[in-house]
C-alpha cells in the first residue's frame, strides 16, 4: 500500500504442482489522478535489518521463470489494473522454497510535468511497491526458535532461527509488564485482549508482527508499540 495506490494480494504463493500456473496481482488507483506504472520481476534476500533487498538475477533464481504480462501501463483515477503471470521453468527447480519479487514502478507520466519557473524547486517521490512471490517445491519445512528477547525504546525485538528450507512468520500475542508486577503464566493466559480493562502491572500487549524470516537465517523482527513511551526501569 502506498498512499492511494494499493496492490492486492500482498504476497503471492505460487503451487508448483499445478500445471496451470496463472496467478494475478490487482493495481488499485484510488486518487484523483492518473498513474503510470512499470512492473519488473527481481530476485531478492533479506538484509542484516531483515529487509527486502533486491539482488542481481543468478543461474538458477525463481525470478527468470515469471512472465507477467502487461508490465508496463496506466491506471485511471480510481481505476484497476490486472497483471497476470505464469511460472514456467526451464530447468528442474531444486526442493524446497523459492522466491522472486515483483517491483511496481511509478512512471512519471508527461502530462503530470508542468511548466516551472526558474526559481521554482519541485520534489516528486515516486512510488515503489514490492511484492513477494513464494513457490514450494518437493517437501518443504518450516520451522523455527525463538532465540533471544529484548525491550528497546524503539519496540519489542524478537530473535527467529529459521531452521528449516522455507520461510517462517511469528504468531501469537506478547505482554509486557512492570517488574516484580507479573502474575504468573496462567493468570497471564486468561487475559482478554479485546478487553480495555487491564490488571494492574500490564504495560502492554498486541500481536506479534507477522514478518518473514528466511529458511537458514536467523533475524530479529521488531514489534511496534504503537508510540507507547516506557517508563525507564
Amino acid at each position: 500500500k502506498n498512499g492511494r495506490i494499493i496492490i492486492s494480494p500482498p504476497v503471492q504463493m505460487v503451487d508448483m504442482e499445478k500445471k496451470n500456473r496463472v496467478y494475478s496481482y490487482e493495481f488499485s488507483n484510488y486518487g484523483d489522478k492518473p498513474v503510470g506504472v512499470q512492473v519488473e520481476i527481481s530476485n531478492w534476500t533479506k538484509d542484516e535489518n531483515n529487509k527486502m533487498v533486491l539482488i542481481p538475477s543468478e543461474p538458477d533464481s525463481f525470478d527468470q521463470w515469471i512472465i507477467a504480462t502487461p508490465v508496463d501501463f496506466t491506471v485511471p483515477p480510481n481505476g484497476r489494473q490486472v497483471v497476470r503471470f505464469t511460472v514456467r521453468p526451464a530447468v528442474e527447480l531444486s526442493e524446497g522454497e523459492h522466491h522472486a519479487a515483483f517491483v511496481f514502478k511509478e512512471r512519471l507520466l508527461q502530462d503530470t510535468i508542468t511548466e516551472k519557473r526558474e526559481d521554482d524547486l519541485v520534489i516528486r517521490n515516486l512510488f515503489e511497491i514490492k511484492s513477494a512471490v513464494y513457490a514450494e517445491v518437493g517437501e518443504v519445512t518450516r520451522s523455527g526458535n525463538f532465540t533471544e528477547f529484548a525491550l528497546s525504546e524503539n519496540g519489542f525485538l524478537t530473535n527467529i532461527q529459521s531452521l528449516g528450507n522455507g520461510h517462517v512468520r511469528p504468531s501469537g500475542r506478547f505482554q509486557i509488564w512492570e517488574s516484580g508486577r507479573f502474575p504468573g503464566k496462567e493468570s497471564a493466559l486468561r487475559i482478554d485482549p479485546e478487553s480495555t480493562e487491564k490488571p494492574d502491572g500490564l504495560v502492554y500487549l498486541s500481536r506479534l508482527r507477522k514478518g518473514s524470516v528466511l529458511g537458514g537465517q536467523t533475524k530479529w523482527l521488531r514489534h511496534s508499540l504503537s508510540n507507547l513511551e516506557l517508563e525507564k526501569g
